[in-house]
């Protein structure tokens, strides 16, 4: 089973290599219109969102899983509309 995750854009200049989450951030917040917390994922998406893809799980399985929470639901479509998933397995 996978144990971690990097997201890679799918467009623009930045194409090339793996995105850093408080890049991400940034963009979700722009995005939807939501100032940066120093301290605060933006609905805590790493927390949620992002241990699932490190354990291999699919966006559609997200959607499912958090589709009582349509704000959740938002920012995965988000992430899955311009950001690539690979998860992988490494021994600690």
């Amino acid at each position: 089973m996978p144990n971690f995750y990097v997201l890679k854009n799918k467009v623009g200049d930045s194409k090339k290599g793996n995105a850093q989450f408080f890049a991400i951030d940034e963009a979700l917040c722009e995005h939807f219109k939501a100032p940066v917390h120093p301290e605060k994922w933006f609905r805590d998406w790493e927390n949620c969102v992002g241990v699932a893809l490190a354990t291999g799980k699919s966006w559609d399985y997200l959607r499912d899983t958090f589709k009582g929470d349509p704000e959740i639901v938002q920012v995965i479509d988000f992430l899955d509309e311009h950001y690539d998933v690979d998860c992988g397995y490494t021994r600690t």
